[in-house]
């Protein structure tokens, strides 16, 4: 294996999100994320999901 190849992985990783909010703004300085990309963190979320193995 070469310096810059990653390894084999042994291992599955699953992320579940109800929603995702926007990463940032128009540059990487810390400008706020849009308005229209925002999760208003006043309303309540419910979510569900089923994981299965087949």
């Amino acid at each position: 294996m070469l310096r810059y190849e990653l390894p084999p992985v042994h291992y599955t990783v699953i992320t579940v999100a109800g929603q995702q909010m926007g990463v940032g703004g128009d540059d990487s300085w810390g400008a706020p994320v849009h308005e229209e990309f925002r999760i208003p963190s006043s309303r309540e979320m419910q979510f569900e999901f089923w994981i299965t193995a087949e």
